[in-house]
């Protein structure tokens, strides 16, 4: 596919997002991906010139499934030894994610529980010039508590082995909730529909909600709010002019798993090479498309492979 800019396309019928996913995919490229304030603002150029003032959904979306995913504020090399850094003593039955957005860690004596971040406990830190552990018992939200830390000590406390847990669960605050420490996962992970790669982000500076799928507010300057992914709004589509699609059939040893994305950027990135050997343009860009299953590849038999095309394009 060559590099263009995308054309955004307003949708005035309201629907959930995932619906509003399928209808982009199937009648233009996809929902709406932002890559800068140049493209926000063609965005909101579009929908307030068509007469509408009012939220719609763009493709971004946030992802919780994983609860697996954690890792230290406190991220120096040669701080944590072999093994040290997936030290853990959850409750049981933790992290369990219960309430949708727990995505940081606080000590709830004697063990570990996975909380939302926005839970205002004390915490500790961890002072690298003394190597102890410092309670703070001022109530914060988990990510005040590391600014807080990394400003009057080093960060958040890491827990690399059962001594230093004991040290750390020694110096917890008693009572009602928890106590912060410096274990924490991103939540949720934001990625944009047609799995593009921009960071561009232009949340809202007021409170964004608490939903996993993205809304830009066109009558308060675009800022994006989470919002709960069932709701009906109308949204955004965009297309590429110029876009050129092409059908491939590839042969893949049985044993790969082309669903896998590394798989999948690994085949692209050879494909690009071969094809800028042939002439293709230096600045062109290759992309798979998704179907609208959200899947790329298409398994054929035999059979149906002397009847027809793969499905599979770029």
């Amino acid at each position: 596919m060559a590099s263009s800019p995308r054309r955004y396309h307003f949708v005035s019928e309201k629907k959930s997002w995932t619906d509003a996913q399928t209808f982009c995919r199937a009648t233009f490229t996809d929902l709406a991906t932002v890559e800068s304030e140049e493209d926000m603002g063609r965005l909101i150029q579009l929908v307030q010139d068509l007469g509408y003032s009012t939220e719609v959904w763009i493709g971004l979306r946030g992802y919780l499934d994983d609860v697996n995913t954690w890792k230290w504020s406190l991220d120096q090399s040669g701080f944590y030894g072999e093994g040290e850094g997936e030290y853990r003593d959850w409750l049981q039955y933790e992290p369990n994610n219960s309430g949708g957005q727990e995505c940081c860690v606080d000590i709830v004596k004697p063990k570990w529980n996975d909380a939302e971040c926005s839970n205002l406990w004390p915490f500790i830190c961890y002072d690298g010039e003394s190597d102890s552990y410092i309670l703070v018992d001022m109530k914060l939200s988990w990510k005040d508590a590391q600014n807080y830390c990394r400003t009057n000590f080093t960060d958040l406390a890491s827990v690399r082995n059962s001594t230093e847990n004991q040290l750390v669960i020694g110096t917890a605050k008693v009572g009602l909730g928890g106590t912060w420490i410096g274990l924490y996962r991103d939540c949720p992970l934001w990625k944009w529909s047609d799995q593009s790669v921009s960071p561009f982000r232009n949340w809202s500076p007021h409170p964004r909600g608490e939903g996993n799928c993205a809304a830009a507010d066109v009558a308060n300057g675009g800022g994006w709010y989470q919002r709960d992914c069932g709701l009906l709004k109308q949204f955004v589509c965009y297309s590429v002019p110029n876009m050129q699609g092409v059908r491939v059939n590839l042969k893949a040893d049985s044993e790969i798993n082309m669903n896998d994305p590394a798989v999948q950027a690994a085949i692209l990135q050879q494909m690009g090479q071969r094809l800028r050997e042939k002439g293709l343009p230096a600045d062109a860009q290759l992309k798979w498309k998704q179907q609208v299953d959200g899947q790329i590849f298409s398994k054929n038999t035999k059979d149906e492979k002397r009847k027809k095309r793969s499905n599979d394009e770029f």
